[in-house]
């Protein structure tokens, strides 16, 4: 059974884009998906250059490409503006379910035959947070977002990351020299570079 990793708060009357307390303002896009200044700073990625870390470095900067997008998304809505908070998530839930469709296809069949229970857990854990997506989806349609929602969303994906970078890309980061898992990982850092280019 799956077990939620963000605690949900009980149940509370729905109300409109209001009465927020600070706890979102200016969220700090290397907290939320776990890609730090000083490590994007660090990325030597050349386009089309495959070999070694790049599907690392990609996975870090498509990170850093969402959590640029969670900022603007949660400055909006502290601001009000509906149109854009629509816009932002659309773009938001649309990037990182892509993402967890890549890893799914093509990191996690990888890494279930080293940790079948790691990899079911991660593949759990974007179930949960699809559903947590398809929830906010439909309030932020009907303009009726909680702040307790938004909460529950940050810190779900903050717990994700901390369990990918400990699990999921430490494995990842301990294959960069390794030649027998060099093909697929390079045809992995493709298939995601195409994805961040569409």
């Amino acid at each position: 059974n799956c077990v939620w990793i963000g605690a949900r708060g009980p149940r509370e009357p729905t109300v409109r884009y209001r009465e927020r307390s600070t706890a979102h303002q200016r969220v700090a896009p290397s907290v939320l998906l776990g890609t730090g200044p000083a490590e994007l700073s660090s990325m030597q990625y050349a386009r089309g250059d495959f070999s070694h870390d790049a599907l690392y470095h990609l996975l870090r900067l498509d990170h850093a490409r969402l959590d640029s997008l969670f900022e603007r998304l949660i400055d909006a809505f502290n601001a009000d503006f509906h149109d854009e908070v629509a816009h932002l998530w659309a773009r938001f839930a649309i990037g990182l379910r892509r993402h967890f469709v890549f890893e799914e296809m093509h990191i996690l069949p990888h890494f279930k035959r080293v940790d079948p229970t790691a990899a079911a857990e991660h593949a759990c854990e974007h179930a949960q947070i699809v559903t947590l997506l398809e929830r906010i989806s439909l309030r932020v349609e009907l303009r009726f977002l909680r702040e307790e929602v938004v909460d529950e969303l940050t810190c779900t994906l903050r717990a994700h990351a901390k369990h990918n970078d400990e699990v999921l890309y430490a494995w990842l980061r301990s294959l960069e020299r390794d030649a027998t898992s060099a093909h697929w990982r390079s045809n992995a850092a493709s298939a995601l570079d195409a994805l961040m280019a569409a």
